[in-house]
């Protein structure tokens, strides 16, 4: 997608690749038509969290990558992951950003099954009389002790 922004905080979007219907289930003719459209879907939570910033990053034609939850046309709840580029345009008086967006609802995923594994695995080794460790192998061949119970030497 490539839009102008402005400096009173309005866009308008120049240009929609097919990609966003399947990312944002919307076809190019109705993102380009409501202008809103895109950013209704964003959980109100994060889009409060990342507005500022990326208004900013603009602003300072800062290259910035921001990552939300949006709902999409089956109300699944999906990550995307935003990378904005801008550059002030002189003539135009305002910035073009072009922005390139990827799904990675399932890298998310494996971080919360990840985050709840490393959880229960602290919980076991907490809770066990036993010494409880990780051995892991480095790259080099040596080993190291990713976690142990028990403060030993």
């Amino acid at each position: 997608m490539s839009l102008r922004f402005f400096k009173n905080h309005t866009w308008k979007i120049d240009r929609v690749s097919a990609g966003c219907e399947t990312l944002f289930g919307y076809t190019c003719e109705e993102l380009l038509a409501n202008q809103n459209l895109w950013m209704q879907d964003i959980e109100p939570e994060d889009l409060q969290n990342i507005q500022d910033q990326i208004i900013e990053d603009i602003f300072h034609e800062r290259t910035g990558t921001y990552e939300y939850q949006i709902h999409d046309h089956q109300r699944r709840i999906r990550w995307i992951s935003q990378t904005n580029n801008a550059v002030w345009d002189l003539l135009g008086d305002c910035w073009h950003v072009t922005i390139t967006a990827i799904d990675v609802t399932d890298r998310k995923l494996t971080e919360v099954a990840l985050k709840q594994s490393e959880s229960k695995f602290l919980d076991i080794s907490d809770s066990s009389p036993a010494n409880i460790y990780i051995l892991v192998r480095r790259l080099d061949g040596s080993f190291y002790f990713e976690h142990s119970y028990r403060d030993w030497e």
